[in-house]
Parts: C-alpha cells; sequence; structure tokens
C-alpha cells in the first residue's frame, strides 16, 4: 500500500494530464473541471457534490473570518462519512471535499520538501481550490483534520516474497 502519485489522483478524478512534469507545472492547467462536473464547467457546486465548506460551517465553532461558499449546504460542517456523497465514474468517492489528500510527489520533483496535495476539503471554499487540477503544497510534517490520505494497492514489491510473513 502507497499514497497515489499525483498523475495518478488526476486519471482518478477523471483529468487527462500527461504523467511528465512536476505537479507544480500542472497546478490549475486545466480550468473549470471540477471533481463534481467532468468539465461542464459549474460553481458553485451543485447540491450533493461533495463535502465542502457550505453555509453549514456557521453552525459549528468555525471562526467569523472563514469563508463558506454561499447558497450551498452539504449538511457536514466538518468531514463526513466516506460514500455521504456519490461516487464519481470510476466508482471513487470523495476525490472533492472531506479531506485534502497527500499524495507521493513533491512540489518541484523528488528535490522538492513540500508534499502536493489534491482535492479540497471540508474548509475549502474558493472555486480555484476545488478545481480538479489545484494542487496544494505542505511540509510533510503538517497535521490538520482537514488533511488525510487514501491508499493505493500497488504490485508487490520484488522482497515480499522473501518475507516471513508470505505464505
Amino acid at each position: 500500500y502507497r499514497l497515489p502519485r499525483d498523475w495518478e489522483w488526476s486519471v482518478a478524478v477523471g483529468l487527462n494530464e500527461a504523467r511528465e512534469g512536476t505537479p507544480r507545472s500542472k497546478d490549475e492547467k486545466t480550468p473549470n473541471v471540477y471533481p463534481w462536473n467532468r468539465g461542464r464547467g459549474t460553481w458553485p457546486p451543485p447540491p450533493r457534490a461533495g463535502n465542502y465548506a457550505g453555509e453549514e460551517s456557521r453552525i459549528a465553532e468555525t471562526p467569523s473570518s472563514w469563508g463558506v461558499i454561499n447558497g450551498y449546504n452539504d449538511g457536514h460542517p466538518r468531514t463526513s462519512p466516506v460514500g455521504s456523497f456519490p461516487e464519481n465514474a470510476h466508482g471513487l468517492y470523495d476525490l472533492g471535499g472531506n479531506v485534502w489528500e497527500w499524495c507521493d510527489d513533491f512540489t518541484d520533483g523528488p528535490s522538492g520538501s513540500r508534499r502536493v496535495l489534491r482535492g479540497g476539503s471540508w474548509f475549502s471554499n474558493g472555486s480555484r481550490a476545488l478545481l480538479s487540477s489545484y494542487r496544494h503544497y505542505l511540509h510533510p510534517g503538517n497535521r490538520y483534520d482537514g488533511y488525510g490520505f487514501r491508499v493505493v494497492l500497488g504490485p508487490a514489491s520484488p522482497w515480499a516474497e522473501d518475507s516471513p510473513d508470505s505464505d
């Protein structure tokens, strides 16, 4: 099990981006495409699009300086249970909203110091940050209830057969 690579996350959300290039070179390069619309350019999100900073956030103990998506309400002032919103065309849930998802890549390639996060979270409220092609960058030590991960099941490593636990 491992974190997805940035290009794998793009495929999962429905973007047709090249594998080549750094995440920074692809950041925000696909305008008007959101996880909920597959290229139709709708803003704000339609009902049940995902767990974003909707008006329900105001009922929680959220600082008044935090913005919300006016007219949107997903019913969850913070994180929501996985699968609370419809799956995408690939049968995957929550690629938009709920928590920013860590990717295996660094911003500017292997020599970078900040890792890529994708997908927005329950506190995301702007059209730019919710684009399917938007990348967020943080140092790997950052922790917050708006950051999380999904795992990818990759091929077995060559040394797995030699491990004492293999059957």
